[in-house]
Order: C-alpha cells, then sequence, then structure tokens
C-alpha cells in the first residue's frame, strides 16, 4: 500500500517542487489490501495530480491510509477551496469542467 501511494507522489512531485506546494504521504507499511494495482494508482493519480493543479503556491497536498474496521480508509486533501458538499459525488462520475471554477485553467477537474 505504502509502495503504490510512495510511487504515485513521485510521479507528481516535480509539479508539486515547480508549483511551491508541499507534498506529503502517510501510510503503515503493515496495510494490506487485495486490489487491481493499476486502477487503484490511477484513482490516486487523479485525484492527487488534480489537487496540485488547483492548490495555490505555497499550500499542501496530503495522502493517508490507515485502518478502518476492517478495511483502509483513504483521505486525499489539499489547502484549495474544496468541492461543495452537494458537488462531491460528481467526483466518482465522467469527466465535466464547471466554466466559472476553471477561468485560464484549461485541464483537471474542478467544481463551483
Amino acid at each position: 500500500m505504502d509502495a503504490a501511494i510512495s510511487k504515485v507522489l513521485s510521479a507528481i512531485s516535480r509539479l508539486a517542487e515547480m508549483n511551491n506546494i508541499d507534498l506529503r504521504g502517510d501510510a503503515s507499511s503493515m496495510l494490506r489490501a487485495y486490489r487491481d494495482r493499476t486502477r487503484f494508482k490511477q484513482i490516486l493519480y487523479n485525484l492527487l495530480s488534480n489537487a496540485v493543479k488547483f492548490t495555490p503556491a505555497g499550500g499542501t497536498v496530503q495522502v493517508s491510509a490507515e485502518p478502518d474496521c476492517g478495511e483502509i480508509r483513504f483521505c486525499a486533501s489539499d489547502t484549495d477551496i474544496g468541492i461543495p458538499r452537494g458537488q462531491q459525488a460528481a467526483i466518482f462520475e465522467e469527466f465535466t469542467q464547471m466554466a466559472s471554477a476553471t477561468t485560464g485553467v484549461k485541464e483537471g477537474a474542478a467544481w463551483d
């Protein structure tokens, strides 16, 4: 688990450095999960690279994983403005981009 998180953080670390964003990851090496490794890393990459794109310079992007009642809880967070509660379910749907929230931004996902 921590290896997958480390690989994704390594893949986006240059973008974070260029934008002066503190990139953090925290997962126990004891956590084990049976998963589609490629899809898992793709999901993490999408969440974290979007967080880096939309977090202002000097901000922080972090991901953590911890055991939770026989499951694993993942938390990806950043110091951007966030996604309104009413639109959070949309992150699991096909890509959309809200025009009013993306002035000057040509890629990535964003919500009003």
